[in-house]
């Protein structure tokens, strides 16, 4: 009379059932921890340093009047909603990004043959200067108190 069914007083049967009930509690323990920690009962604001986009983008944004800001009780501190924060961040996501703009410094120069430049002019380009235009000329002498 072999059956697949386990009696009634089996030890393994009793053993799973205790697993099964183990894992149904480990479960809801996992469940309850996670929903404490994705509670935000952190600050509801953010300010220049805590946004995420940093503070540039902060400075920019309120200032432009595209962030809703207030400032904080201290009359100092400049503070946006959390919310509203993320709002206008996640509406971002969508739009098409802002063309770069150029660094200050970029400019269309031609090509120098460095092999060519005078140690004065190498100097000048290595420092980041124009090289001088035409001659070089040198100071005239003082004149000499008789």
């Amino acid at each position: 009379m072999a059956t697949d069914d386990p009696r009634p007083g089996d030890p393994l049967t009793d053993l799973g059932n205790a697993f099964v009930r183990f894992l149904k509690w480990l479960v809801t323990l996992v469940i309850e921890t996670a929903a404490q920690h994705g509670r935000r009962d952190g600050p509801r604001y953010y300010d220049r340093k805590t946004f995420p986009w940093g503070e540039r983008s902060f400075q920019r944004l309120t200032g432009q009047g595209k962030l809703r800001s207030f400032k904080a009780p201290d009359g100092k501190t400049i503070l946006v909603l959390r919310d509203e924060a993320h709002a206008f961040i996640e509406a971002q996501e969508g739009a098409p990004p802002r063309a770069p703009r150029p660094p200050p410094f970029a400019r269309a120069a031609p090509p120098v043959d460095v092999n060519a430049l005078s140690p004065a002019e190498a100097h000048e380009l290595v420092m980041g200067r124009d090289p001088k235009q035409g001659p070089t000329t040198e100071r005239s002498p003082r004149p000499r108190h008789r």
